[in-house]
């Protein structure tokens, strides 16, 4: 009677083991699907970043789309990362009048701002952590 006790015991840790191992299967699993799916919804923010997209122009007075600069966020958001959006952009073609601090007027770097910030929460579906540098440059997180 004993032994078959023991039997049991040992049996039933058996099962013990191998429910938690098939648990821990099942986590991984759903981990991974998870992971894919992000990556999925990633690539398809990527595939948006025409979305909303306006003209601007550096402190050397080259036009830029904004697409461009979305899509190099977004690559690096895909990667877990943040990244850092320079000062001297803006949405006023530069005329030598105009320049502020920086050679960029300030209107026009806040309005390239406040239109890259909303072009970026268009995509993401809320609104990007923001951290203004002492440079004046931004680092933009996804969350």
């Amino acid at each position: 009677k004993e032994s078959n006790h023991y039997m049991v015991d040992a049996k039933i840790d058996e099962m013990n083991n191998r429910i938690g191992t098939l648990q821990n299967g099942i986590s991984r699993v759903k981990d991974m699907l998870e992971a894919q799916e992000n990556q999925r919804k990633m690539e398809m923010m990527i595939l948006c970043s025409n979305c909303g997209s306006f003209i601007y122009y550096n402190r050397l007075g080259y036009k830029k789309y904004s697409c461009d600069l979305v899509k190099i966020v977004l690559q690096w958001f895909a990667l877990g990362h943040g990244c850092n959006i320079r000062a001297d952009y803006t949405t006023t073609k530069i005329h030598s009048k105009s320049l502020g601090e920086n050679g960029v007027n300030d209107a026009g770097r806040k309005d390239f701002h406040a239109k890259f910030i909303m072009q970026i929460k268009d995509i993401i579906g809320h609104k990007p952590r923001i951290v203004k540098k002492e440079d004046g440059s931004h680092d933009i997180f996804f969350s």
